[in-house]
């Protein structure tokens, strides 16, 4: 995440747009602990990078009320029992000892500390 803050403050407009692309993905994963990296950005970075976040979740909002999968709420508690029991696997994914896990069958996991 360190390597993505940095890149969201270069200099140069496509660096910055990877970055906020790669911001926006890893947020796909480990959701509101993105937020913690956020002591160095500017004010107006960061209201860039919640714009995306709110766009994510209203996508995810749709596609899973579409789907007749859970709302905002319904995450919102898995995502508190899973800090409160970080060691629970779910599916592929696992949160252990402050790194999260994200496996894809065709992919090699995603680890990322928090």
């Amino acid at each position: 995440m360190k390597f993505a803050i940095n890149g969201f403050k270069h200099a140069n407009k496509d660096v910055r747009d990877a970055a906020y692309n790669l911001i926006l993905n890893v947020f796909k994963y480990i959701g509101d602990n993105v937020r913690t990296y956020f002591k160095e950005l500017r004010p107006v970075q960061i209201s860039a990078l919640e714009e995306g976040f709110d766009r994510l979740d209203g996508l995810n909002e749709d596609l899973n009320n579409q789907k007749g999968g859970k709302n905002k709420n319904q995450r919102a508690k898995e995502e508190y029992n899973n800090r409160v029991n970080p060691n629970q696997n779910q599916g592929n994914n696992k949160v252990q000892g402050g790194q999260y896990t994200a496996n894809d069958s065709d992919e090699d996991g995603i680890l990322v500390n928090l």
